[in-house]
This record gives C-alpha cells, sequence and structure tokens, in this order.
C-alpha cells in the first residue's frame, strides 16, 4: 500500500466517524439512561432541557455509588496500641553513709560521750551536740552512737565499741 493510498483510508475513515457522530440518534444509551422513577419526579420543563437534562441527570446522580472511595488491599485490624507500664515509684532518698569513726568514749559529770574521727579532724560530742552541718549526735549508748542526718530526718547508728 502506497502513502497516497494510506491517506485516502484514514480521510474515508474519518469522514465516516464524523458521519456518524452527526447523524446519531439523540437519545441516551441505556447504561446512562436515569431510572424511570427518578425521570417522571424530575423531568425538565422544557423540550430543549429534555435532550440535554436526561443525559447529565444520570451522570451525575448524587444517589449513584461513590467511585472515588479509598480501598486498601491489606486486611483491615485493629492496631494495638502500645501498652505504657507505668515507671515504679522513686524508691525513698536514702541518706550517704556515715562519714565518721568512733574513736573512743568518755563520761564527764555523769554524762556520757564520745571521741569522733571526721575526715581528718577529732571531735568530742554528747547527746544533742550537732558534729557537722548535716549530721547531730542523737543518743550515745555502750555499744552504739546514733546520729541524726537532719536533711532526712533518718538516724544511723556507729558502732562505739564497748565500755570504757
Amino acid at each position: 500500500m502506497t502513502s497516497a493510498q494510506r491517506r485516502y483510508l484514514l480521510g474515508f475513515a474519518l469522514a465516516a466517524t464524523v458521519a456518524a457522530a452527526v447523524f446519531a440518534p439523540g437519545e441516551a444509551p441505556p447504561d446512562i439512561a436515569a431510572p424511570p422513577a427518578r425521570a417522571a419526579a424530575t423531568a425538565p420543563k422544557s423540550a430543549a432541557d429534555s435532550a440535554a437534562g436526561a443525559h447529565t441527570r444520570s451522570r451525575y446522580d448524587a444517589d449513584a455509588a461513590p467511585i472515588f472511595t479509598a480501598t486498601s488491599w491489606q486486611p483491615s485490624r485493629q492496631v494495638a496500641q502500645p501498652v505504657r507500664v507505668a515507671a515504679p515509684p522513686p524508691e525513698a532518698p536514702q541518706p550517704p553513709p556515715v562519714p565518721f569513726r568512733v574513736l573512743g568514749k568518755f563520761v564527764e559529770n555523769g554524762v556520757a560521750g564520745v571521741f569522733v574521727q571526721f575526715n581528718d579532724r577529732t571531735l568530742a560530742a554528747r547527746a544533742g551536740d550537732r558534729l557537722t552541718a548535716d549530721y547531730e549526735v542523737a543518743s550515745i549508748s555502750d555499744q552504739t552512737m546514733t546520729v541524726r542526718y537532719l536533711p532526712l530526718n533518718v538516724t544511723q547508728d556507729v558502732s562505739a565499741g564497748g565500755t570504757p
């Protein structure tokens, strides 16, 4: 087939398509036509409206099924929310280890006292004396010296050895 014959054939096909579009019947195809009950209720007022209205009314019908809904191929299942474990309650604050060492005991006017080593100093203390800004001597017995850690108001025992 030569190029001239090909042009004539394409021209004839184009002319046949245009003629079919111009001379086509004015009714809408059956798959686009409005349902009969709805068409009677919403009938257009004039003949010009009936030709154009029947075609567009069914195409944009609000009762039609939605075609642009989101679809997913994933199986639908509930997403488990992570379980939040409550943090354990904070432990009660603990006092630091006692920084004192009992060196010996003494008795003066019937009141017991102790010699205490703190860092590089030696202190003499009785019940009720304050050793540092944070420690106070609560009581002195034959075997122990009890000190109170003032910031937490907690008592701690320090071994005092035997009787003097």
